[in-house]
């Protein structure tokens, strides 16, 4: 404790304060000059704003200077016996309007139309126990001047609130807080502070003779103000007014120096307080809006930035999706090769096996032709194998000549994507004799079901992509945990001479519905733990729709196996831009 007691000692002077209480009173003396000549209270009393505010940012030191400049001020103009009370009564409305001020905003009070009703609201309440002590003070002091209580304390209210009103924006609100910086430096507000200057004249030092009548000429020009320039900029208008009446009461200048109606003052001082009011009311409004246009634009940017993400994102998708394509296309190719390797196989084996027995049997035949005894049947006996086996390396080479043809258009199809006039059937064909071979090692069924005289003018690789795509779809998935199955690919000639439809079938155990409702999704897969990637039929359907200009359905009963239909046209479409 005498460590904690020893550093607050170090820190804190009893003499900071000093300063700030002689601001009060220079103040207190300003406002006192605008008494308006009945010495009651002052039109506008500014020490009660800065005090609140003083006490706001320094409890300790800002109560002090409130308490030293209230007793410099009021022994200025009452009694000794007179101080204690004023003192009292002015330093608790400086502490209720500090303590309502960190309780509704600490940093942000003046920053929104909320908060500057809540500033006017607090200033009138914080106000209403010095207003009804400081008269009744007063008046047992016997210096109300013959003025009733509730006269007295409607004018010490105005003048406390106005100068809680004008100071709090002055000292609290910053100077520069709006988007636009260039404010003060334009034309307009010059035009707008010579129109003021002018107005305050006219209004308060009675140069003219209707300056009576067009006093709240200044009301309209302090709320343009309010809109155009920084609220402290504005509120600086008031306090110029307020200068004005000083000099023109110094000076028997203004209209009101020889007034002794409190009437007439106090009206004059609920205009001083209203014109504050909506400066601060519409300085918050102003700030609310000018956030909300910062904000807009902030949103506005970045929504262009996502825009601009999305867009960029959306090519890499487009240019990912082609890449995965290519790469469907490679792997489909991979599976023809190693197809049509083992398909080769046959033929060529069956050909390098003749051919080693043409060459045996052509050298028995010279061996016979050189030997003394040669008998006719003999050599027709050779020939005739020699025959035989030729004939028989010709179909086998024939058979190899086909699968290699075949292969060469499938895969140029493949590669190129380039359209043409083919006869279906045979594509057909084709793709049930390339997968033939590694059908045949499992226990199920490939069947071709087509019907004749189809012909069509499109792309034959997208179409035996789209294709194989299925039926090795349907036996990977479908046949799971079964030990016999088959697959049919039917093709017919829809009604339409401009459509065929076709199917590839299975009598598997079916899709889910859960799997239904994502079975043409990216990378949506049954197979993650066997290597699935779940592009397939999602390629297939791209290159159905973009590609061929038809649609691809399915249709399916768990347990009773799955139908992919495509119906496509005859004659395709051009291909959709990527």
């Amino acid at each position: 404790m005498v460590e904690l007691l020893q550093r607050l000692q170090a820190r804190a002077s009893w003499f900071n304060f000093l300063p700030l209480a002689l601001i009060y009173w220079i103040l207190a003396q300003t406002s006192l000059h605008i008494d308006l000549s009945w010495y009651v209270a002052a039109l506008t009393w500014l020490p009660a704003g800065f005090g609140a505010v003083i006490v706001y940012r320094w409890p300790v030191r800002g109560v002090l200077a409130v308490l030293l400049g209230a007793l410099l001020s009021t022994l200025a103009g009452f009694d000794a016996a007179t101080a204690p009370g004023i003192m009292f009564t002015v330093t608790l409305e400086a502490i209720l309007m500090a303590t309502g001020l960190r309780f509704i905003a600490p940093s942000q009070a003046l920053y929104s139309l909320r908060g500057s009703v809540w500033v006017i609201v607090l200033a009138g309440l914080a106000c209403l126990p010095a207003a009804m002590l400081g008269p009744w003070v007063m008046i047992q002091h016997h210096h109300g001047h013959g003025q009733s209580w509730s006269t007295l304390a409607l004018a010490w209210w105005v003048g406390d609130v106005s100068g809680m009103l004008i100071m709090l924006p002055l000292c609290l609100h910053p100077w520069r807080d709006s988007p636009n910086q260039n404010r003060l430096e334009t034309l307009p507000s010059l035009i707008l502070l010579a129109a003021t200057l002018l107005s305050s004249a006219i209004s308060f030092m009675n140069l003219l003779p209707v300056a009576s009548e067009i006093r709240f000429i200044n009301l309209p020009i302090l709320v343009a103000a309010a809109l155009w320039l920084p609220m402290p900029a504005a509120m600086a208008l008031v306090v110029l007014m307020l200068l004005m009446l000083a000099i023109g009461n110094e000076f028997d200048l203004g209209y009101l120096s020889n007034s002794h109606d409190p009437g007439t003052l106090i009206a004059q001082g609920l205009f001083i307080m209203i014109a504050a009011a909506l400066i601060i009311l519409l300085g918050g409004l102003t700030r609310e809006r000018e956030d909300l246009e910062k904000n807009l634009r902030e949103s506005a940017q970045r929504l262009r930035d996502s825009h601009r993400q999305l867009a960029s994102t959306s090519a890499e998708r487009e240019q990912a999706l082609a890449r995965l394509l290519e790469t469907e296309k490679l792997t489909t190719l991979g599976s023809m090769v190693a197809s049509m390797a083992h398909e080769l196989n046959t033929p060529l084996g069956n050909s390098l096996t003749l051919a080693s027995g043409i060459q045996h049997t052509s050298a028995q035949l010279e061996q016979m032709v050189q030997g003394k005894a040669v008998q006719r049947n003999d050599i027709l006996l050779q020939l005739s194998d020699l025959q035989e086996a030729a004939r028989l390396l010709v179909r086998s080479s024939e058979r190899a000549r086909d699968l290699i043809a075949n292969f060469k258009n499938m895969a140029v199809d493949q590669s190129s994507s380039r359209r043409r006039h083919f006869y279906l059937p045979e594509v057909c064909r084709d793709i049930v004799h390339l997968l033939q071979p590694q059908i045949r090692r499992s226990p199920y069924q490939l069947l071709l079901q087509c019907d004749l005289d189809i012909w069509m003018d499109s792309f034959p690789g997208a179409l035996e992509q789209v294709v194989m795509n299925l039926i090795n779809n349907a036996f990977l998935h479908a046949f799971d945990g079964r030990h016999e199955g088959w697959v049919r690919l039917s093709v017919h000639a829809t009604d339409s001479e401009e459509k065929v439809e076709l199917r590839v079938c299975d009598n598997g155990r079916g899709i889910s519905a859960t799997a239904m409702q994502h079975l043409f999704e990216a990378f949506f897969t049954t197979r993650n733990d066997s290597g699935g990637s779940g592009l397939g039929l999602y390629v297939a359907r791209q290159l159905v729709r973009d590609v061929l200009g038809g649609e691809l359905s399915v249709s399916s009963t768990p347990g009773q196996g799955s139908v992919f239909s495509l119906l496509l046209p005859c004659l395709a479409p051009d291909p959709r831009p990527s």
